[in-house]
């Protein structure tokens, strides 16, 4: 049977139709008996109330008979078979479908041959008139399904054709994705951009013009900006340089191995046939795309995705009251949300879409800003009346069409009570029970607070981080109970970097969580356990990602989670990425705040942390063409640029990025250091000291210090570092958090580890913590200071208390949730097994610690190395050396010299028979340690001998 693209039965090769089973209703029964549940026996009573339900239960059956007969009499008398009196359902092995074997063949892997079976919707063109609701139901969510489906795996096909190089295959998959959804513009411009790769210009162009036509016509729309940008500066994607283009081969997901492509190689890729699109279907094709994976084992007995609601605003009848009207739609939210088989766009997503809408006169504005949400039904309401006799219409909208679906009339004392009276009126609607709890939950009942609340959410969404921050403290003043308040206080907190004020703020968010409604619970929940290193927080995203599928900030927050939790950061990327694409209302220039900075910003960060920098840069590069005038975006390349030795190019993306903010350059110091370029760094700094300006003058003695370090300079360090820090101060580490901590490691490195893991150790209790944080925070700063205390012992030669502060930092660090922390206990283990000679055992342990090689500790990158040298395996240690040599230098690169690393690389290249390499690093070893502390003075003359560097070079 053929059911995808027409509805149509075949004889068994397959090469006619039946001609007797051609009516719609009989075609409908079968397909409906061949897909639902594989294909399983269903009651008779049920099918004929899906099918008949105009008819008594007689007559019902009796055409329940008569169509079995004719699809008998056509197809042979196996085709359908009855269980008893009540069941009736396929014979076994007698029918095949295309529909079926769709499913088969994706979830077996063999995506090309299932896209093969796609020509079209799902029984395209088939109306079983007089049948219920349900099966118009069941159709459209099938149809929405299966389209999903297709779309899905044919992007997929395309993106990694595209990332092989193979752009021909690229062009095609994308095609098809657009011709199965001729308005998911993110397919149109994936094409675009593939084109330009291949010097397509004028196909890309056709394309665009394409979308633009399209658009018009069905949305009244035209296409992004960042979609014209790609015909205006278009971009050559990496895949496109690195790679050859071959047409024949098209990599198939869950496989290793690519298989061949249904085109030959050098054949034109084959026409998929155009079918008319039905527009009514595009509104739950979002939710459909979200959810569709996860729901794939049962989706068969639930077909229809679960309706997706925006409250758009209430307006007062003969008078403005824009505080009361707000609060009322949060309270009917807040009720619809709790509806079995319901879901809900939340208030701030809705506020921010209309924000960006207000040039809209308000109907317009509401259904734009719903569609955009994801939403296929728009509630909007007339609130009328005085206290102790509100009234309410409310009008629930289809937002595809604008049509009036339902009405509902409610009235009550005040607005809880009203609110509560029209969320009832609404779940008859939808055949769910009354929502259960308070409508308040979550939200307020103090109109000043509620004011506060949203205002704030309007300076949040206007990129006013500080004043936005403020007004969320105002409202938690006149409630402070109110827990989505303290839910973006803290979020305005982060992007403020007031850590102090952020983990208050999800210390109570802690607290009220567990007495709120699922939808405000989970989200709270998960943001506590993102802060907090919580593993859960990832299966909490997942839930929040379902429950709101067309939230760019739950995607977000699922890539965040993926990042710290997951192994499989393309998992981090991919939601970071659905994050862009459902934030495309404000992929325009100077946003703030920018949560599609945020996106990209994840994105590189996941693609650093597995060591691909190549990525990473093409990722800062998306980000600048798409926002060339965030100053993030040119901050992001600046860094990855740097931590590649890319020094000029670093130098120019930093100075962009200081005309964007008027900030001092310091990220150029950690391009020059990089680059060895000691002299220019030290005469720039010297500078900075004499600056009027106190946060300058904090910053040149903080980067002269990492300067002098590096070039074995230990004793003018100490002495830079350490000026004003008390004696107290030296030994508890109470004296700010960075300077202490670089004080430290100078101690450890110069002769006086003793004293520098006294102060570690009194850093993991320091007196300044605020006395109400977090225990999660305590943890992780007690166990990573406590690891550097065990760096210093280990260089003292103590290593009798190695193994007992192992075992702490291993308590302790269970308190974390963090896996870096948690692998700091195997670092502390391979110390002590180095001391001991056993390298075997170092070299495992150290294995055991590295959680990146590039993001994590660095010094554990040492060690690692180390103990490969040891066991002959230099080979093996050349790649964490140059690994750790990209680390932050001010993170985890701040726990050993960079100096150290490149000695340890040129002793590696020695040892692998690569000399020229080696002299490369011993060259920068010598140009750092030229003028170093006598310590250093043999490891210099070594360095210097082996890097082939004459009297002149020496004298330079």
């Amino acid at each position: 049977m053929i059911t995808l693209g027409r509805a149509e039965l075949r004889d068994s090769a397959g090469a006619a139709p039946i001609a007797g089973a051609t009516q719609p209703r009989p075609l409908a029964l079968l397909a409906y008996l061949a897909v639902v549940d594989g294909g399983r026996f269903h009651r008779r009573d049920l099918v004929t109330a899906m099918f008949w339900p105009e008819s008594d239960l007689e007559r019902a059956r009796h055409a329940l008979r008569q169509t079995i007969y004719t699809l008998r009499q056509a197809a042979g008398g196996g085709l359908l078979v009855s269980r008893g009196q009540e069941e009736v359902g396929l014979g076994a092995g007698v029918l095949t479908c295309d529909a079926v074997e769709f499913n088969a063949l994706l979830e077996a892997g063999q995506v090309e041959q299932a896209l093969a079976l796609y020509q079209g919707d799902f029984l395209a063109g088939l109306h079983a008139s007089g049948a219920a609701d349900e099966f118009e139901d069941w159709l459209t969510g099938s149809r929405s399904l299966f389209r999903a489906r297709a779309v899905t795996a044919a992007t997929t096909l395309a993106r990694r054709a595209e990332e092989t190089g193979e752009l021909a295959t690229a062009s095609h998959w994308l095609r098809f994705a657009i011709d199965a959804d001729p308005l998911k513009e993110s397919s149109y411009r994936t094409l675009i951009r593939v084109l330009l790769a291949t010097g397509e210009a004028g196909a890309a162009r056709e394309v665009y013009q394409s979308l633009s036509l399209r658009l018009k016509r069905d949305l009244d729309s035209e296409p992004s900006a960042d979609t014209r940008a790609l015909l205006e500066a278009p971009v050559l994607p990496a895949a496109a340089r690195s790679a050859p283009t071959r047409p024949g081969s098209v990599s198939q997901p869950g496989a290793s191995p690519p298989i061949e492509a249904a085109v030959p190689p050098g054949a034109p890729p084959p026409v998929v046939p155009r079918f008319r699109y039905d527009w009514r279907l595009a509104a739950g094709l979002a939710l459909a795309l979200a959810t569709g994976a996860l729901l794939l084992p049962r989706w068969w007995r639930r077909p229809e995705p679960p309706p997706l609601i925006a409250v758009a605003g209430v307006e007062w009848s003969g008078k403005a009251d824009s505080g009361t009207s707000a609060i009322m739609a949060d309270l009917l939210s807040n009720g619809l949300a709790r509806l079995s088989g319901v879901q809900v766009v939340s208030g701030p997503r809705l506020l921010e879409l209309e924000q960006r809408l207000n040039q809209l006169p308000p109907p317009v504005r509401a259904l734009r800003a719903a569609s955009a949400g994801g939403a296929t039904l728009l509630v909007r309401g007339q609130l009328s009346g005085a206290e102790g006799a509100r009234r309410i219409d409310i009008q629930l909208i289809e937002v595809s069409s604008g049509r009036i679906r339902y009405t509902v009339r409610a009235s009550g004392p005040d607005l809880l009570a009203l609110a509560d009276s029209a969320a009832n009126g609404l779940a008859a609607y939808f055949r769910a029970p009354p929502p259960e709890g308070p409508v308040t939950a979550g939200t307020t009942r103090s109109l000043v607070a509620y004011r506060f609340y949203e205002e704030g959410l309007r300076a949040y969404y206007a990129g006013d981080g500080s004043a936005a921050l403020r007004l969320f403290q105002e409202a938690l003043v006149e409630d402070s109970n109110f827990a989505m308040a303290a839910y973006y206080g803290a979020e305005a907190a982060r992007r403020q970097s007031e850590g102090a004020v952020m983990n208050r703020l999800q210390d109570r968010m802690r607290r009220v969580a567990p007495t709120l409604p699922d939808r405000e619970r989970l989200l709270l929940q998960t943001a506590v356990g993102m802060a907090e290193v919580d593993p859960g927080s990832a299966v909490l995203a997942d839930s929040l990602v379902l429950r709101w599928p067309g939230d760019p900030d739950a995607e977000l927050m699922r890539a965040r989670a993926y990042a710290l939790f997951s192994a499989d950061q393309q998992q981090a990327i991919a939601s970071a990425r659905r994050a862009i694409e459902l934030d495309s209302i404000n992929q325009r220039r100077d946003i703030l705040p920018c949560r599609i900075c945020d996106a990209y910003t994840q994105i590189a960060l996941s693609q650093l942390s597995i060591n691909d920098f190549a990525g990473a840069e093409r990722t800062a590069r998306e980000f600048i063409a798409l926002q060339p005038r965030q100053a993030s975006a040119h901050g992001l390349l600046e860094g990855i640029l740097s931590r590649l030795g890319r020094t000029s190019e670093a130098a120019r993306e930093a100075a962009i990025g200081d005309s964007l903010t008027g900030r001092y350059p310091a990220p150029v110091m950690d391009d020059l250091l990089r680059a060895g370029e000691f002299a220019t760094a030290d005469a720039e700094l010297e500078r900075w000291l004499q600056s009027a300006t106190p946060a300058v003058r904090d910053d040149g003695r903080w980067w002269l210090t990492i300067s002098l370090r590096t070039q074995g300079r230990l004793q003018e360090a100490l002495r830079l570092q350490g000026d004003g820090l008390t004696p107290a101060g030296r030994s508890l580490g109470n004296h700010g958090g960075s300077d202490s901590t670089l004080l430290a490691q100078l101690l450890c490195e110069s002769g006086s580890a003793r004293e520098g893991a006294a102060m570690f150790a009194g850093m993991a209790i320091p007196r300044n913590l605020p006395s109400d944080l977090h225990p999660f925070h305590r943890a992780r700063q007690a166990s990573w200071t406590l690891a550097h205390s065990a760096t210093c012992r280990a260089l003292a030669g103590d290593t009798a208390s190695l193994a007992g502060l192992a075992d702490s930092i291993e308590v302790i660090a269970a308190g974390t949730g963090s896996p870096r922390h948690l692998a700091l206990p195997h670092y502390v283990r391979g110390l002590l097994r180095r001391a001991r000679g056993d390298w075997a055992g170092a070299l495992a342990e150290q294995q055991q610690a590295m959680t990146s090689p590039v993001e994590g500790l660095t010094r554990i990158n040492y060690e690692l190395a180390g103990a490969l040298l040891e066991l002959h395996r230099a080979k093996e240690a050349i790649q964490p050396l140059q690994a750790g040599l990209r680390a932050p230098l001010q993170a985890g690169g701040l726990y050993i010299a960079r100096t150290e690393l490149e000695e340890r690389l040129a002793q590696a290249f020695d040892m692998v028979g690569q000399p020229d390499s080696a002299r490369v690093h011993r060259a920068w070893v010598e140009r750092a340690w030229r003028a170093a502390d006598p310590q250093y003075q043999s490891r210099y003359d070594d360095a210097r001998r082996r890097a082939g560097v004459g009297r002149q070079a020496g004298t330079r």
